[in-house]
């Protein structure tokens, strides 16, 4: 995490500029200079640029009608960040609008420019999907912006939704002087804070409506290996809830876990119905197959086959959560994840096999807040199948209600039956079912389910050169990872791939031969690659060759570490393996090598070893890593360990020429 910080004397000079420097002070609203005032109350040291305010203003009606006024000011104190002088407004078609748009810029030199309606124009937000209705109102007043400027501006959205909650997210990448939301609920009706990740606010009710604000926030800049940005950012979660008997209108309300699964049991058990088509076709999947889960699995890894595309309509009215019917993501053959993992669960039903729908983060299932229900928390969607209890894969969990339930994700292409994503292991996962209670948990795998396993054999000759036979077994998550780098490449592009692999170190490489063993069934991928080396051994004053073994990296944490941080470092369960056989050539022994090395921490096990084998230097090398998320107080640790490794996978192999 880095922390920019900004000048009081400097931004105490230029709210004095702005304040008194410009002739039509009319033309800049009250909010505005009040925001650039703020600056003299700042007590931190320089930052490049400042958000002077975030504001935002909720008006909430119980028939899901809802107003949002937002208030926005930055001083961008340095050409490089002047990308804050732009205004992107999201809104959907026939569910919100957006109006009233205004902005400014502040010229340190007194200047003012003055935005409105006429400045903007209209663009969808994500050009790549098939069926959205998400568009964006657009300004960019970057040219006009100066070292020392004030970028700001003012809208308003109107939107009609069923959700009663909201986010408000209080640090940037930038430092913050104040941000404020406040919240007029239906009459009857009362609001719920629940300040997440450390989030720390002041409350500042009055009337019918509620408020809450934070002064002088620190940047947050992510760190290498840090976790996913909603896991460490503070935000607060807002619910709205009628109160004294007040009807709850079209709202969905989300008190518990419950509320959550019940909410998915509605969105997408309805559209599960299986039509002829589907049934034919699962009659024709599933024959010549004997048991369940044989048939299970025909039927999952046709959902997989289905086309994935993004669909975003009526999202303000749960159309993210809910699918189109199976019968037309059978009959179209594409979808997107709600709508895959209903078609399969309509071919499932088709069969008498229980299955629910399952909400679930993409991005890292662990980063859960089990403190806020909400469906906000999630983005993706799978399917959670009922099996027998002596059901014996990876991707099981075990629910106290339901019982054992096989999990499968049918938009991940390159994830084989009975296993999940990595990203997903050891998180949590939502069934949706009225039984639930709350988030299921997800096992972490062993590190060996995780596997990277590697066999090089080179035949060295006296001048440095070498040939090389290189094997690669990946397994588990390590497989998919390396499975989706091959599928992704064409074959020209993945030999060049392979080959700036093998060179990255500084050996270079001739044309590589290569051979690939994908057994997606069996979460296995392996690779044979063979090549010329040029500079494996350095060659010293025609006497000594002096070598690297381990010339292939891991990809060391180290590379790219810093001497500090203030965010969690996560580490992945994983384990690595290397045997390096370097045959002698004729002529040379060996003249020294390192010591056998043994380093081992609760978050990581690290073993290296050198031995001299009818001619040859066998060298290996075994890093077992568990999952953990190393908080910052523990970075010195992270540091020796890995530091260590470091060096002991750089260490050098001399070769001796015999005397003659």
């Amino acid at each position: 995490m880095l922390v920019r910080k900004f000048g009081r004397v400097y931004l105490a000079c230029l709210a004095l500029s702005f304040i008194c420097g410009y002739a039509d002070a009319s033309r800049v609203p009250a909010w505005l200079s009040s925001a650039i005032q703020s600056k003299t109350q700042a007590s931190n040291a320089a930052a490049s640029s400042v958000c002077l305010l975030d504001e935002t203003v909720y008006t909430v009606a119980s028939n899901g009608k809802r107003t949002e006024v937002i208030r926005m000011a930055y001083q961008i104190n340095d050409l490089s960040d002047r990308g804050y002088a732009r205004l992107e407004v999201g809104f959907e078609e026939g569910y919100s609008s957006v109006s009233e748009i205004k902005a400014w810029v502040l010229d340190p030199g007194g200047k003012v420019y003055k935005y409105n309606k006429k400045d903007t124009w209209d663009i969808a937000s994500d050009v790549r999907s098939l069926h959205s209705q998400l568009m964006e109102r657009r300004l960019d007043a970057q040219g006009d912006i100066r070292e020392g400027s004030v970028f700001a501006y003012e809208y308003t959205v109107t939107k009609k939704s069923i959700f009663s909650q909201m986010i408000w997210r209080l640090n940037r990448n930038i430092p913050v002087l104040l941000t404020r939301v406040s919240i007029e609920p239906p009459p009857g009706w009362a609001v719920k804070a629940t300040p997440l990740n450390g989030a720390q606010v002041q409350e500042k009710h009055g009337g019918r409506s509620y408020a809450w604000e934070a002064r002088n926030l620190e940047a947050i800049e992510g760190e290498a290996g840090s976790p996913v940005a909603r896991a460490y950012l503070p935000f607060v979660g807002f619910d709205l809830y009628p109160e004294d008997g007040a009807s709850k209108g079209s709202l969905e309300l989300f008190s518990s876990w419950n509320d959550v699964a019940r909410f998915d049991v509605r969105t997408n058990d309805s559209q599960t119905e299986p039509s002829d088509g589907i049934r034919r076709k699962v009659t024709e999947l599933v024959n010549g197959k004997t048991g369940v889960l044989e048939k299970v699995e025909a039927l999952a890894e046709y959902a997989q086959s289905v086309n994935y595309v993004s669909i975003q309509t009526d999202l303000s009215m749960g159309g993210g959560y809910k699918p189109f019917p199976a019968a037309e993501v059978f009959e179209r053959h594409y979808g997107d994840c709600k709508d895959k993992a209903a078609l399969l669960r309509s071919m499932l039903g088709c069969i008498d096999v229980v299955s629910y729908a399952v909400s679930i983060a993409s991005e890292d299932a662990a980063y859960l807040d089990l403190n806020w229900p909400s469906p906000r928390q999630f983005d993706h969607c799978i399917v959670a199948i009922a099996v027998e209890p002596e059901s014996k894969m990876q991707a099981l969990v075990e629910d106290a209600v339901l019982g054992k339930m096989l999990l499968f994700d049918p938009t991940s292409q390159n994830t084989p039956f009975g296993m999940l994503p990595q990203r997903y292991h050891g998180g949590f996962a939502l069934v949706g079912s009225e039984r639930v209670t709350g988030p299921t948990p997800i096992p972490q795998a062993v590190p060996e389910q995780n596997s990277e396993k590697r066999t090089a054999r080179i035949e060295l000759m006296g001048d440095g050169s070498a040939v090389a036979a290189f094997e690669f077994e990946y397994k588990g998550g390590r497989a998919l990872a390396a499975r989706a780098t091959h599928v992704k490449k064409s074959e020209p592009e993945y030999s060049e791939f392979l080959k700036r692999r093998l060179t990255d170190s500084g050996v270079q490489s001739s044309e590589i031969q290569y051979l690939v063993d994908d057994r997606i069934k069996e979460a296995t991928f392996e690779l044979d690659i063979e090549c010329n080396l040029s500079g494996f051994g350095r060659s010293m004053r025609n006497k000594f060759l002096l070598l690297k073994p381990f010339f292939l990296t891991w990809q060391e944490r180290l590379s790219h570490e810093a001497d500090s941080r203030a965010l969690p470092y996560v580490i992945r369960s994983e384990m690595k393996e290397e045997e390096v056989i370097v045959s002698i050539p004729e002529g040379f022994y060996v003249e020294d090598h390192a010591e056998p090395v043994f380093v081992e921490t609760d978050f990581a096990r690290f073993e290296l070893s050198y031995q001299v084998v009818d001619g040859d230097v066998v060298c290996k090398r075994s890093l077992r890593e568990s999952a953990t998320t190393l908080p910052p107080e523990r970075y010195d640790e992270f540091l020796s360990f890995y530091e260590q490794v470091y060096r002991a996978c750089k260490a050098p192999v001399l070769l001796a020429r015999i005397e003659q």
